[in-house]
């Protein structure tokens, strides 16, 4: 995540971490994907997990609901404001104020890798890079799970003419400024985690959960059209 990026979430943290736990989006197509995507088996015999781009620590809660142990699990994150923040409501985690390229980990140490909805924020180069950089870093049989906007999502926004035209783009966000990310094909992030040598094992389009239609009609509609994707990779 470039500077920019981090001021625009430093400038906005209160807003953000409170948007982002009761978010429809959360509640109904991310949350529901990590749960189809992550068998209870991953978290026996306390796993050492990493989450990239950890924010305002919604995985980092996720994880401990799933039963993870605090004291092996990591979250890293370029914003020192979203650090503070969820330093004081997970203190027996470990955070680390760190952009995720810049991560240093040992070889064949971390059993799950995590991210939502940051890949975004890395050109092509840079996330080629961090998939190699997460190969490294996994057991054997390792798992990467990670979660972000479906291109329909953005095309839905700025027209499907643009589709295969892989640039910087910037949007509105819902807790208020501008977000800018790095917008590609779903066949980009696919190929990019083959060329880095880790095996998919599961490509989910993430729909919205029958839960979300009943609980909010407006935002059923508007997010039922491909808004996510994930993808689960081993090495």
């Amino acid at each position: 995540m470039k500077s920019g990026e981090i001021d625009n979430y430093a400038h906005h943290t209160k807003a953000y971490s409170r948007f982002a736990g009761q978010s429809f989006s959360w509640r109904y197509i991310e949350k529901p994907a990590f749960d189809r995507n992550l068998p209870d088996s991953i978290y026996q015999n306390s796993p050492l997990i990493i989450d990239l781009g950890s924010g305002s620590g919604r995985i980092i809660e996720y994880h401990l609901l799933r039963g993870a142990d605090p004291l092996k699990l990591t979250g890293i994150d370029a914003s020192a404001s979203m650090i503070e923040t969820t330093i004081d409501n997970y203190s027996q985690v470990n955070f680390i104020h760190s952009s995720m390229q810049n991560l240093k980990t040992s070889q064949n140490s971390i059993d799950l890798v995590t991210s939502n909805l940051s890949f975004r924020y890395l050109d092509n180069q840079e996330m080629l890079c961090m998939f190699k950089k997460i190969k490294f870093m996994l057991k054997p049989e390792g798992t990467l799970f990670f979660l972000d906007v479906h291109p329909i999502r953005y095309g839905l926004a700025n027209g499907f003419d643009r589709y295969y035209q892989e640039t910087k783009r910037h949007v509105p966000t819902p807790w208020g400024g501008e977000d800018s990310y790095y917008y590609r094909t779903l066949s980009t992030y696919i190929n990019t985690v083959v060329e880095a040598g880790l095996i998919i094992r599961a490509v989910d389009e993430c729909p919205v959960n029958l839960g979300g239609q009943k609980a909010n009609t407006n935002e059923y509609r508007k997010y039922n059209t491909p808004a996510r994707f994930a993808i689960l990779a081993v090495k």
